[in-house]
């Protein structure tokens, strides 16, 4: 306790003394003991790190115990050697990996100081000192491997545990899900700058040049105390940096469909595909001649390398058949017997039909509605980033690096693109990062570190014009006509200074320090209606004309409902009309958005003790605390909800106001205590494991939705409007008034608004809106592993271990505004609040378990010329919500169809995958021992692979009706409902029917055509016999998986020298090698065309890419 009082003090005085900075960096340490021959401590012995081509040197000397501590060292291959009086000098060669702590102990000989021992150590087999979970991937991995795309996050799935995970409305992100945790709680450090995406989390920069890699780490379970704001995966970068010799390569990828298997979904001929990536990176010693020679002080490095795409995807999505196309539509007749319909077609529809494209496969997943093409969609990336290290003196260090990088995809969705180029959402993202560390030793055991770094976004979704409206279709009949409707501009920049010290004590190697993080923003934007605004075509809308029929036994009278969506939009009568614009004072008069600004900050502070207690037991102590800040819109013009309760109550909102202050409350409880152990049972057999509890702050995506609608973006909504491409006029919203009929703004000036102003809801008619609760909190992560670890021979290991999350307060979403008629037990609710729709409430009700068996098999040093990883996973992740916000893993995940009842959510989690296998190994071809072939021939061959075996991904099956738990109308159109499970419905028979098919043709019969033997739907009917709604059903999340699947990527490398200093490589890999498919989700709502059967596949088909560097 004295020492660590001691040393909180010392943290205090360095802080304010010195420059500051983050302890979590590129680097890593070496610790040990030294004793005699006869198993004595060795006091004061002289220990030195020098490292490997750039003379970098780092002293210390051994305690009283004889323990050693040398932190903060700059990862790289270093020579280490021991000297004490009456002994012989040691001297042990090692590579030092990032945030490892390598054990290195020493054993003296009795002799004088000018005779000496050198040794070779390989990589440690099994890790000695820390708890904690985690994965390196080596130099020669990131630039060998088999990488589609050439993109990095493709080695994070190496590890056990890990699962990616994506969002489908920031595509831009790479997230993981890491042991069960979302993947928004997962980090990112380059060069131990965050990079961690200042909105959601996640990894970005995942195309960094290969060439320019180092190595990076994955952090999974029970990091230290210097790691948190989530509990997620950890991704550690560490960027090449320069060193006396001039080194660097240049190199180019080329893939095109000439090389390539057709995918599944492809036509008989081939989509085109073309692709090249190209780069370089060079880097060594600042030489301006006769003026500045940095050997051995100042190093650059510098990069930078582009990306061209052009991909034709296949695509399949339902177009009007050619009767369609004169009005004519197929129905089945009251006596059960075909017929058509003699609809009257309006003109501006009868232009838009004629502009699909005309139905190429009869008996497709939509029927004789079915459209099967491509479209080539175009991506370009650039990128740069320039890096300077420079050492004033063995005391003081400096590094510097600037990252940029664009990415530039015009268009998302081809079939909206087959329409028209211009109808899709585009993408545009520019990303931005600064570090610069300075490292000050004090003395042999203290050391400071000193960071800053900027992280900054420029991002834009949305379609490329806005002039046009949009046809939706409710039960999906035929594919959306006009420009997408979400559109997006986020800016958001993040600034961090924070400090660390290291500090060696006896047994004790202490580490403390803390970070400052402040997040500037600006925003606009819409997820509903868009600037353009779209018509909902939907069945049961009266006809505001007669349609006759073929047969004429089965005329429709105008006021009759329409039997389909297509009939409602042949006859331009639309279920209503929705169009995002400002309120006046709000934004710019007659439409537009209005921008909004944000601001927030995050800081934290830690302690972590690695205590020696014995040789062959370590023991990890921290402690960490972390607060954020409640975001702050600069001008005030959020709204918000006060008096809350967190549950459902007939006084749920009783006041919608202004400028909200605070959003939600502020939570000061941050603390994140560390526990992790290290205990050697026996020389070759490691005991680890530990806990932690981990935080995870609210994102920032949560306040930013609360400014992508009213005020800034009001929906104007009318029902059964007449169809025109045009978007209707916007004039008609009334201003915004307070309780006592005040103009809000009165000045025009909304930064003049009084915080917590209560306005007049009841002009407007329901109000779609974002809000989060105002009892908001963090939450947390109780995370755990007990692991064993064998070192076995020919420099192998085996580790096996049992890891464990149990996260509660989770984000989580939900909408407690019911429409009216909504079960009578929900009537109060849409009575408390009438001038709010079904808005969405962001709170703290998910939780999540998760429990795995985690077993790695590997090989890491060459020897032999084989390395090799097998990792497998065997777990269970359950939750009752995997995503606040809908994306690509929210297959219900984040909308409950029943919200008064969450335990009606848990279920499997959107990324539970009870089985996943993950092999990848290197070989050196030993072809060089043929000595009669010529070694340019026979020498630098070697092949590469990662193979990968996994479960299926878990669906929803759902219901098309909206439900009566909330009224007609729910989630902004969407349903979540799931009906009544009859029985287990039977999958297909192995060879019978398509490929794409999973579930038998008896029960997508029945599911499409409504039948009750597999799926129930508890619906009400309306008088005239139609639908109206259902009741939730009693089918759970996730009930269902697709089928398993597995991947082979291979490649072959040959290198040959063409001097002592160059050499050239070409590779050839092959992705998706036995060119195996495996299907995406099948449509999964009942009654819709395509129910049961996939569209797409998970896998590309087998690809070919063949690379040329030259290396120097």
């Amino acid at each position: 306790m004295r020492i660590l009082c001691t040393f909180l003090a010392v943290t205090i005085v360095v802080a304010i003394s010195c420059p500051i900075n983050l302890y979590s960096q590129a680097v890593g340490g070496i610790v040990g003991i030294i004793t005699d021959p006869g198993g004595a401590v060795v006091p004061n012995a002289n220990i030195k790190a020098v490292q490997k081509n750039t003379e970098f040197t780092r002293s210390t000397t051994s305690s009283g115990s004889g323990n050693y501590n040398l932190p903060l060292l700059p990862v790289g291959n270093y020579t280490v050697t021991v000297e004490a009086a009456g002994f012989r000098v040691a001297s042990v060669e090692l590579k030092l990996d990032v945030d490892e702590k390598r054990e290195l102990n020493f054993t003296l000989s009795l002799g004088g100081v000018e005779t000496s021992i050198e040794v070779t150590t390989a990589p440690p087999a099994i890790n000695t000192t820390t708890g904690t979970l985690g994965g390196l991937v080596n130099e020669q991995q990131v630039a060998s491997l088999p990488l589609n795309g050439r993109d990095i996050t493709n080695l994070v799935l190496l590890q056990p545990g890990i699962q990616q995970e994506t969002n489908g409305s920031f595509p831009f992100n790479n997230f993981f899900s890491g042991n069960g945790n979302r993947g928004t709680t997962s980090s990112s450090y380059m060069d131990g700058i965050d990079t961690t995406d200042n909105e959601l989390g996640g990894v970005q920069f995942s195309n960094f040049n290969l060439d320019a890699i180092a190595e990076f780490r994955v952090l999974q379970n029970n990091y230290s105390a210097e790691y948190g704001r989530g509990s997620g995966t950890i991704v550690q970068l560490v960027t090449k940096a320069g060193t006396n010799g001039l080194h660097g390569s240049v190199f180019e990828f080329l893939r095109n469909d000439k090389l390539d298997a057709r995918n599944f979904f492809d036509p008989a001929r081939k989509t085109p595909f073309r692709r090249n990536e190209y780069g370089g990176a060079v880097g060594g010693p600042v030489w301006i001649p006769g003026v500045y020679n940095g050997k051995d002080k100042t190093f650059f490095f510098f990069q930078a390398a582009g990306f061209r795409q052009r991909r034709a995807d296949p695509v399949l999505f339902p177009v009007p058949t050619a009767d369609e196309r004169q009005g004519l539509v197929n129905i089945t007749g009251a006596d059960g017997k075909p017929d058509q319909l003699r609809v009257p077609v309006v003109s501006e529809v009868a232009t838009i039909l004629n502009k699909y494209p005309m139905p190429n496969q009869p008996n497709g997943a939509f029927g004789p509605r079915t459209f099967q093409g491509s479209y080539s969609i175009p991506i370009d990336r650039n990128q740069f980033s320039v890096r300077i290290d420079h050492r004033f003196s063995e005391r003081d260090s400096i590094f510097g690096r600037f990252a940029y990088s664009n990415n530039a995809q015009p268009s998302t969705n081809s079939a909206l693109a087959i329409l028209d180029p211009s109808f899709p959402t585009g993408l545009r993202n520019d990303w931005r990062n600064f570090g610069l560390t300075h490292t000050h030793v004090f003395s042999a055991t203290l050391l400071n570190q000193f960071k800053l770094g900027v992280i900054q976004t420029d991002e834009f979704i949305g379609p490329k014009r806005i002039d046009l409206t949009t046809a939706t279709f409710a039960d999906g009949a035929l594919q959306a006509y006009g420009p997408s409707s979400t559109i997006f501009d986020l800016k958001p920049t993040g600034y961090s200074l924070g400090d660390g010290i290291s500090w060696s004590k006896g047994r004790h190697s202490l580490s403390s320090g803390g970070e400052f993080r402040w997040v500037r923003g600006s925003y606009f934007g819409a997820s509903v209606g868009g600037p353009n605004g779209f018509y909902n075509f939907a069945s049961g809308i009266p006809l505001p004309v007669a349609v006759p029929s073929v047969s004429g036994k089965n005329d429709l009278a105008a006021g009759d409902p329409s039997p389909e969506s297509v009939v409602s939009f042949m006859t331009g009568v639309s279920s209503f009309y929705q169009r995002s614009i400002p309120y006046p004072g709000f934004g710019p008069s007659g439409g537009g958005f209005a921008p909004f600004s944000l601001r927030r900050w995050h800081g934290y502070g830690y302690i972590q003790d690695d205590f020696a207690v014995t040789p062959s037991f370590k023991l990890n102590l921290g402690l960490r605390y972390e607060y954020n800040s409640v975001p702050n819109e600069v001008a005030g013009t959020l709204t918000g909800i006060v008096d809350s309760p967190d549950f459902l109550g007939p006084t749920l909102f009783r006041k919608l106001v202004l400028n909200p202050d605070p959003i939600y409350r502020k939570d000061f409880r941050g603390w994140g205590p560390r526990l992790g152990f290290a205990w050697k049972v026996l020389p070759k057999t490691v005991l680890r494991g530990g806990f932690g509890i981990f935080t995870n702050l609210p994102l920032s995506q949560t306040a930013d939705q609360q400014g992508f609608g009213f005020p800034f973006a009001g929906t104007s909504a009318a029902t059964g409007l007449q169809f025109s491409s045009t978007p209707q006029p916007v004039s008609g919203l009334p201003p915004i008034r307070d309780l006592s009929g005040n103009i809000v703004p009165q000045s025009g000036d909304t930064k003049t608004i009084p915080a917590n102003t209560p306005i007049d809801i009841a002009p407007f008619g329901p109000l779609l809106v974002n809000f989060t609760a105002t009892n908001f909190q963090n939450g947390y992560t109780v995370s755990g592993n007990l692991t064993v670890e064998r070192e076995l021979p020919f420099d192998m290991a085996l580790q096996v271990g049992y890891v464990t999350n149990n996260a509660a307060k989770l984000y989580s979403s939900e909408w407690p505004n019911a429409y009216t008629p909504a079960d009578p037990d929900l009537t109060p609710f849409s009575l408390a609040t009438p001038g709010l729709a079904e808005f969405q409430l962001t709170d703290n009700h998910a939780h999540s378990t998760y429990h795995s068996l985690q077993a790695v098999f590997r090989k890491q040093s060459p020897r032999a010329g084989l390395t090799f990883q097998t990792s497998y996973t065997f777990s269970k992740a359950i939750d009752n919500a995997t995503t606040v916000f809908n994306g690509p893993a929210s297959d219900s995940a984040a909308l409950q169809q029943d919200p008064t009842c969450w335990r009606c959510e848990k279920s499997r989690s959107s990324f539970d995958f009870p089985h996943r296998l993950v092999i990848n190994f290197t070989y050196q071809l030993p072809f060089n021992k043929a000595s009669a072939l010529p070694k340019r021939l026979t020498q630098g061959w070697m092949i590469l692979g990662i193979v990968s075996a996994q479960s299926g991904f878990p669906f929803t099956v759902n219901s098309p009706y909206g439900t009566r738990r909330f009224g007609f109308s729910n989630y902004y159109g969407t349903t979540a409902t799931r009906p009544d499970l009859i029985q287990n419905p039977t999958l297909k028979p192995e060879g019978q029917g398509p490929d794409e098919q999973l579930f038998s043709t008896e029960t997508i019969n029945d599911a499409v055509n409504f039948g009750q033997k597999f799926f129930g739907v508890p619906v009400v009917t309306r008088p005239d016999g139609s639908i109206a709604q259902a009741n939730p059903g009693n089918l759970g999340r996730n009930t269902f998986r697709t089928h398993d699947f597995s991947n082979v990527d291979f490649s072959i490398i040959k290198d040959t020298k063409i001097s002592e200093r160059a050499q050239v490589q070409f590779r050839t890999e092959f992705f998706n090698i036995f060119n195996q498919h495996a299907f995406t989700t099948p449509g999964r709502t009942l009654g819709a065309p395509g129910f049961g059967i996939s569209t797409s596949t998970v896998l590309t088909s087998r690809e070919i890419q063949f690379g040329l560097r030259i290396i120097f």
